[in-house]
């Protein structure tokens, strides 16, 4: 959970880093913090997921990735979508922590976890085989279900707070599953 700062320079603290297996924890989170945006990864689970949206009608957004999508965040109010290409947004929430506009917590396993996670998606040059042309990808390099949540905060920032949101991790293989939430209390 995030929340802005006093300062009015768009600075934002985290305040908790947690994971929620079942939708209706969350459920139990959009009422207990009276969430106002909250942007979730769509997949896998796209049909319980568009549920959770519809259960909270104009506060969630099912996130998609589209690779050929260039510039602003795309958002569908009809269809409770947002969209953007992947290697922006995650450019973007770099760029949050390189001018140190997010404050997190000092230490805790958590917390490390939260930059082991950011620091598996690392960014490289990658060519098309076909065609030859060049671009930069985030390639994943380990476990990053925090550094997409990370990246869904930023997304859902763009829309100007409160929020919240969140990556459900369905992996039962996972130790630690993967959300971060963003309010403003």
């Amino acid at each position: 959970i995030s929340r802005s700062t006093r300062e009015q320079d768009g600075t934002r603290e985290v305040i908790y880093v947690g994971a929620r297996q079942e939708y209706s924890e969350l459920d139990d989170l959009m009422e207990r913090f009276c969430v106002g945006t909250c942007v979730i990864d769509a997949l896998p689970e796209v049909h319980a997921t568009r549920e959770f949206a519809k259960r909270h009608r104009g506060r969630v957004w099912l996130n998609y990735f589209q690779e050929g999508q260039r510039g602003a965040y795309r958002w569908d109010r009809d269809e409770l979508i947002v969209s953007q290409n992947r290697t922006e947004a995650l450019d973007a929430s770099r760029q949050v922590i390189r001018d140190r506009k997010i404050l997190l917590p000092r230490g805790g396993r958590t917390i490390q976890e939260l930059a082991s996670h950011l620091a598996a998606d690392v960014k490289q040059l990658v060519e098309n085989e076909d065609t030859g042309a060049r671009a930069f990808r985030y390639l994943r390099t380990g476990t990053n279900h925090y550094s997409l949540a990370f990246t869904y905060d930023c997304i859902a920032w763009s829309r100007g707070g409160p929020c919240v949101m969140v990556v459900p991790d369905f992996d039962e293989e996972a130790q630690m599953a993967s959300s971060i939430l963003t309010i403003d209390l």
